[in-house]
């Protein structure tokens, strides 16, 4: 039979509170330094932009959003996906 562990309420929240706490900053690709090259893939990034990968190619066609080449593919740096944002509001 396994150890009975008793935790008060308070404690108990606080290790919840902690655990998802940890989980959105690892599984967020915003939480990544800033002074890294954050690269996302054209699915990654059109999905941080909330359009869809068809939409964010026509936005690099237009180039009203940056992109990098690497072939065929393209990546995408998150500070310029955040200045596209910053500067496209209404």
């Amino acid at each position: 039979m396994k150890p009975l562990i008793v935790i008060q309420q308070e404690d108990l929240f606080l290790l919840i509170k902690e655990a998802v706490e940890a989980g959105i900053k690892e599984s967020s690709y915003y939480s990544q330094s800033k002074e890294e090259n954050v690269l996302l893939t054209r699915e990654e990034a059109a999905s941080y932009l909330k359009i869809t990968p068809q939409t964010l190619s026509k936005k690099v066609k237009e180039r009203k959003i940056k992109a990098i080449s690497y072939g065929r593919q393209y990546r995408f740096d998150i500070s310029d996906l955040d200045l596209f944002l910053k500067t496209n509001r209404i």
